[in-house]
């Protein structure tokens, strides 16, 4: 098996476990899902404490710990290096055979203009301050929204910021402080996103997404121009009964590959990206519409949890907890709930 073929493999292994990851959890009403996370994790449980050393599980947590669970800039240099590595492969490859042929040339001055638009979000969203609230301004903070009673109560107070609880926050255990309009934090960024850098987060992801999509697009149509110029579209080969046969397109891949390996790999990896954060962004795009945030629908997923036990722990199955209502609460409508996302607060 050659490298094309291992490397198409594990790209649909890794995209299926990704997509397993975003849409699968213990509690999933998705049986198979369920069944392959409560026992995925108790194997890889297994596996993990039988066959690594203990030593080497300590050095992996303690590393583990320091990238995820304390604020570092360790990410926010892979993805500079990762957006630079697109930008080089883009500029000295994609570019330069898109002006040889002629091909989309004002597509590709939008590309240029889109990187740097890219990058400009990216330091927003990591430099912009998200809604720290402080003891000297979470009084203005409290009368913004109402409090529901259900995920967010009234007089509840940060026992390590020392301050009442405006509705909608919530107190970061990696920033360690709380945040206006918590929505979640991202490590990509090295911060939270909040009620003052959402719309920079959201314009963020989109960014990310439609550039992925439009240097993928180019590089593809750079690879197709050149296999159309060498003669490779209309290449046969001879099969196992020395029969003539018109290449596929997987052949076309791979013979492209052994030429510009770097540059089949960057766009198959843009393809999977477009995907990616195309189902992440839209995702959050929902959550802007409908006035929700990440923490809220955690938040909801535990209460269904909690009233599920309660449920089979009294013997009721049709009391259901009403969400319903929960849901609606800081919804304002479609217009008024971008508007709260996009404009200054």
């Amino acid at each position: 098996m050659d490298f094309l073929s291992l490397m198409i493999i594990y790209s649909i292994c890794f995209f299926l476990s990704t997509i397993i990851c975003l849409v699968g959890s213990k509690d999933s009403d998705i049986r198979i899902i369920r069944w392959m996370f409560i026992y995925g994790e108790k194997a890889s449980s297994f596996l993990w404490s039988s066959l690594i050393p203990r030593f080497v599980r300590q050095w992996l947590d303690s590393v583990t710990d320091r990238l995820l669970y304390r604020r570092n800039p360790a990410f926010q240099v892979i993805y500079v290096v990762l957006w630079l590595t697109v930008f080089v492969q883009f500029s000295l490859e994609t570019d330069w055979l898109l002006r040889k042929y002629r091909i989309a040339s004002n597509l590709s001055t939008v590309a240029y203009a889109g990187f740097f638009g890219n990058l400009v979000l990216f330091l927003c969203c990591s430099w912009t301050n998200p809604g720290i609230i402080t003891k000297s301004g979470y009084r203005k903070l409290i009368v913004e929204y109402d409090y529901d009673n259900q995920m967010f109560k009234k007089d509840s107070r940060c026992k390590s910021c020392e301050v009442l609880k405006p509705a909608r926050s919530k107190h970061c255990a990696i920033c360690d402080h709380c945040v206006h309009r918590f929505d979640h934090h991202c490590t990509w960024i090295n911060n939270c996103v909040g009620a003052r850098n959402v719309r920079h987060f959201l314009l963020f992801l989109l960014s990310i997404t439609l550039q992925c999509a439009l240097v993928a697009a180019l590089s593809t149509m750079a690879m197709w121009k050149l296999a159309d110029v060498t003669g490779l579209l209309d290449a046969q080969y001879l099969d196992a009964n020395q029969v003539k046969r018109p290449v596929t397109i997987f052949i076309i891949v791979q013979h492209l590959f052994m030429q510009r390996p770097f540059i089949i790999f960057i766009t198959a990896s843009l393809w999977l990206l477009v995907i990616l954060t195309g189902a992440f962004t839209s995702y959050h795009i929902f959550l802007a519409c409908t006035n929700q945030t990440t923490n809220e629908r955690y938040k909801l997923a535990e209460m269904k949890k909690e009233n599920r036990k309660l449920n089979m722990k009294l013997g009721k199955k049709d009391d259901k907890l009403k969400t319903r209502e929960i849901v609606r609460f800081y919804n304002a409508g479609l217009w008024r709930n971008l508007k709260e996302v996009f404009l200054v607060r």
